[in-house]
């Protein structure tokens, strides 16, 4: 004979599974740690070492900050970052500050 009431503490302890799983994924993401690229700074010439010393972690933010007549920021590829070149048109990515 089935135990009654069985498919209900599954239910439950699925639920506070999920639960669970959804706050520690949410408390993750509140973790997430905004870098000013080339720190006070900022994205200049001579910021080489600027991440040394930091660990980065998916989700973390890099924040381009830069004057916009000598700089612009445009996501490449890896070749064309390689290459030091973008295509021409390239979506610029970040707004200057």
């Amino acid at each position: 004979m089935a135990h009654q009431g069985g498919g209900n503490s599954f239910k439950a302890q699925a639920i506070d599974t999920i639960l669970l799983v959804s706050l520690a994924l949410h408390l993750k993401t509140a973790q997430a740690t905004d870098y000013i690229v080339g720190d006070d700074k900022g994205w200049d010439f001579g910021v080489e070492g600027w991440a040394k010393g930091k660990s980065f972690k998916a989700g973390d933010n890099l924040i381009f900050k830069y004057n916009p007549q000598n700089h612009d920021v445009v996501k490449d590829d890896a070749a064309g970052y390689s290459a030091c070149h973008c295509e021409r048109g390239m979506k610029i990515e970040a707004i200057a500050s």
